[in-house]
């Protein structure tokens, strides 16, 4: 569009030239019909050139020559001219093809120019030299005036219809746009439910209205909490209290709810549990909200039809296993007669193997009660460091089987903590167990302690080979293995971090690591200092 204007606009020019030239003989040649032919080589030269300037720069080109021909004719003919529909022009150019700050600035080039030369002239520093009745008696004169109107006009009228082409174009893209998207929500399995800021439901795709059957008429209008009860009820998750909120008090989510598990009621009021995703989205300049549900009825009975699975499997194996192991631990001591060599070998490995497999169904039963909140916790306050000296001493007998050390360090800080001693040992065992594991021989593992945030962060290091990037964000999930192969080099139930993690969260902490691969890994764990202000708001015992 720009070439297309200025090809016009150098027409055009050309043809005011040869006009002017012609008026020249009635009202005489003045100096600045120069500008004027400079003007013409100007446009052509653009022109002819556009195809080594950049789009900007052709641009500033146009309007900068149109604004040197407008100056002129205002400068030799005043305010009468037809520079006027020129500087008319110019500011229309610079909205259409520049960016905001270099078309406020022409603008304000232009304002300065108009103040300057209406000064010009009221202060008499500015004259028509021709007699002004001579002037305006020449045909030419208007017909130069005319011309200049319609070439402008004719240009204006031309960039209005290709702007209203691009805007009708744009219109067609945003619709074809939007029936795009609404193919994509309407295909989507996943319930996609939009409410307002108060919970009201302002739209359901089709897997919404199978999933809480419902039909697009009763469901639309209607509060959320029809759908979703027990998550509105849920009160003390501040992120969840605008669902709760009602009238002109409602407000913006303080951060998004990510796959939050609740019950879903269908239209006959039967229960099924879903998957929610929750986020603010901006609508037409208002705020609403996005509620995606994923209904997890089937993979709810595949996981409990594997917990009751494994629970089976591990209560019917822990007792002959149990008799196996003390039998074999027996025929290894000796007790009855000294094996043959190779015997002996034999019941050893077979002794190592059955002490593996009741670690592994410890650690079942021990997630299976974390699972279903039957472990029981006494939780009192002690001191924290008798207790990681107890854990170094009753791990540095599995550590010695890979030479590595356990070291703690020395300093007592005096921390006290309100858990579960047991409990603490076991986390404590994991992590040392694992920091073992993974060190070099004649490594070293330090336990430290110190104080963060409020609470005491104890920190277990050691100086292995570090934890693959891809396998961090998977550390603590069950049955992680960073080397799940049939020949990795360190054995494990991959529920040690699992449980740890599950321990550590009801005794009211947490437990992270850091780590970069071939330069060890630190795992850590935080808990509230008893008495301390973290730990007047956390748990303070009892059955969990």
């Amino acid at each position: 569009m720009l070439h297309v204007i200025t090809l016009l606009l150098a027409w055009s020019s050309t043809i005011g030239i040869g006009i002017a030239t012609l008026r020249a003989v009635t009202i005489g040649w003045h100096s600045f019909m120069w500008l004027h032919l400079l003007i013409v080589v100007g446009l052509w030269s653009v022109v002819f050139l556009r195809q080594m300037l950049s789009y900007r720069t052709r641009c500033l080109l146009l309007i900068g020559l149109l604004y040197l021909g407008a100056v002129a004719g205002y400068v030799g003919l005043g305010p009468a001219a037809d520079a006027k529909v020129v500087f008319v022009f110019i500011a229309l150019m610079s909205a259409l093809f520049l960016p905001l700050g270099w078309m406020l600035a022409i603008w304000g080039g232009l304002a300065i120019a108009l103040v300057l030369l209406g000064s010009g002239w009221v202060m008499g520093l500015l004259s028509f030299k021709p007699d002004f009745s001579t002037y305006a008696a020449d045909p030419l004169v208007w017909a130069t005036g005319i011309w200049t109107v319609l070439v402008y006009s004719c240009v204006v009228a031309y960039a209005t219809y290709v702007i209203i082409s691009l805007l009708h174009r744009k219109s067609k893209q945003i619709e074809a746009q939007a029936k795009h998207t609404q193919v994509l929500l309407d295909s989507i399995e996943d319930s996609i439910i939009a409410t307002d800021l108060i919970g009201i439901i302002k739209y359901a795709n089709p897997s919404a209205l199978r999933s809480f059957c419902y039909s697009h008429q009763q469901l639309i209008g209607k509060s959320i909490s029809w759908l979703l009860p027990d998550l509105i009820k849920s009160m003390k998750d501040p992120t969840l209290r605008p669902f709760a909120i009602s009238g002109s008090n409602a407000s913006p989510l303080s951060s998004p709810v990510n796959w939050r598990v609740t019950d879903g009621i269908r239209s006959d009021g039967s229960r099924f549990p879903v998957e929610l995703t929750i986020t603010e989205v901006e609508q037409a300049g208002t705020s609403e909200y996005l509620v995606t549900a994923r209904d997890i009825t089937e993979r709810k009975r595949m996981e409990r039809v594997k917990d009751e699975f494994v629970s089976t499997v591990s209560h019917e194996l822990r007792t002959p296993l149990t008799a196996i192991h003390g039998v074999l631990k027996i025929l290894s001591a000796g007790t009855f007669g000294q094996l043959h060599e190779k015997t002996q070998q034999m019941v050893s490995i077979a002794c190592k193997n059955s002490e593996r497999l009741t670690y592994l169904i410890n650690d079942l039963l021990d997630m299976e009660k974390l699972a279903a909140g039957q472990m029981r916790f006494e939780i009192q306050q002690q001191p924290l460091f008798p207790l990681l000296a107890q854990a170094v001493r009753d791990n540095q007998g599995y550590a010695d089987r890979y030479e590595v050390r356990l070291v703690l360090d020395e300093i007592d800080h005096g921390y006290r903590v309100a858990v579960d001693a047991d409990r603490l040992q076991q986390v404590l065992a994991n992590l040392l167990s694992n920091a073992a594991k993974f060190s070099p021989k004649g490594g070293e593992v330090v336990i430290m302690a110190h104080r963060q945030d409020g609470g005491v962060r104890v920190s277990v290091q050691d100086q292995g080979p570090g934890i693959p990037a891809k396998f961090h964000d998977r550390i603590f999930q069950k049955f992680a293995q960073a080397d799940s192969s049939d020949t990795r080099q360190q054995g494990g139930t991959g529920l040690g971090l699992a449980i740890s993690r599950e321990l550590i969260k009801r005794m009211d902490g947490s437990i992270g690591f850091a780590s970069t691969e071939g330069e060890g890994a630190t795992f850590w764990f935080e808990l509230p200092l008893a008495g301390g202000e973290w730990g007047k708001q956390g748990f303070t015992g009892g059955e969990q």
